[in-house]
């Protein structure tokens, strides 16, 4: 609560900032305009270096409208919520509800849901994903799972590894992934899932238009 009410009471705090301003509407305009700018600036930098730094990936094309959507609710003082204008699921896969409650909800809600797709793939005849959910359960819910430093390190030299090993689809979804990804936002990983190791560079290129 204290990191999520942070954010969003800074954006409150800037509405009504605008409000009690002195002068005449177009000064209270051009206040908030220039505001809204340098946020959503700023949040263009974060988002660019969480693609680079915590996910492995080149940095999304800048001429894109979704990217500066995107930025915008990344520096505009939504943070986290920003994910449910445009998705019913938060970064980590939990529901609004589970974001509100926190960690302990999400956690519960994780192993819910694996517990039930699990069900749900045996009832339908197919072999239980057992493997990718421990996988998945150890990537977000270790005690480095949020330094980003070594996160991305971690992800791709221990649980990536691990996945392979105990998940007979990991390389088919880690395929899917990246397919889709390359159509929905325009960038592919510098450093695979999979890969121990990476394989190139961050193509920084990639900012004025996907290739």
């Amino acid at each position: 609560g204290m990191y999520k009410g942070y954010a969003l009471s800074q954006l409150f705090n800037q509405i009504r900032r605008v409000q009690e301003l002195d002068g005449s509407t177009g000064a209270k305009a051009w206040y908030a305009v220039s505001t809204f700018v340098q946020l959503t600036i700023m949040g263009a930098f974060a988002l660019q270096a969480k693609e680079i730094l915590t996910k492995g990936r080149d940095p999304r094309p800048m001429d894109d409208h979704k990217f500066w959507y995107a930025a915008a609710l990344q520096g505009g003082g939504v943070g986290i919520f920003g994910d449910f204008f445009s998705a019913s699921t938060s970064r980590a896969g939990g529901g609004f509800a589970e974001t509100l409650a926190g960690p302990v909800a999400g956690l519960v809600g994780d192993v819910t849901r694996a517990v039930g797709s699990n069900v749900a793939r045996m009832d339908e005849g197919k072999d239980p994903l057992i493997g990718r959910d421990v996988a998945n359960l150890g990537r977000r819910y270790n005690p480095a799972a949020t330094f980003w430093p070594t996160r991305m390190a971690l992800d791709r030299m221990v649980w990536d590894q691990l996945q392979q090993l105990i998940d007979p689809e990991a390389e088919d979804q880690w395929r899917q992934f990246e397919k889709r990804q390359k159509k929905e936002y325009g960038n592919q990983s510098w450093w695979r899932r999979g890969d121990p190791l990476p394989r190139r560079a961050p193509d920084l290129g990639n900012v004025v238009g996907a290739k």
